[in-house]
C-alpha cells in the first residue's frame, strides 16, 4: 500500500468527536467537498496541544 499526503489542513471544523469512541471523525461536509475529502476516506489527525497522532476515517456532519 502506498500512502501519499494530498493536503495538510489547519483548523478544519470538526463537527463531532467522541473521545470514548475510536472509529471516525465527523467533519464539515462543505469544507470536505472543497478539499475533496470523501466520506470513509482515511485521514491522519494531529493534536496540536499534545502532539498525539492517529489515523481514522471521515464522516460528514452538519455544515457550519
Amino acid at each position: 500500500m502506498l500512502k501519499v499526503i494530498r493536503a495538510k489542513l489547519h483548523g478544519i471544523f470538526v463537527t463531532g468527536a467522541d473521545l470514548n469512541y475510536h472509529g471516525s471523525i465527523t467533519l464539515d461536509p462543505v469544507q470536505c467537498q472543497i478539499l475533496k475529502i470523501h466520506p470513509l476516506e482515511f485521514v491522519e489527525i494531529w493534536n496540536k496541544n499534545n502532539g498525539a497522532r492517529f489515523s481514522t476515517y471521515v464522516i460528514y456532519g452538519d455544515a457550519h
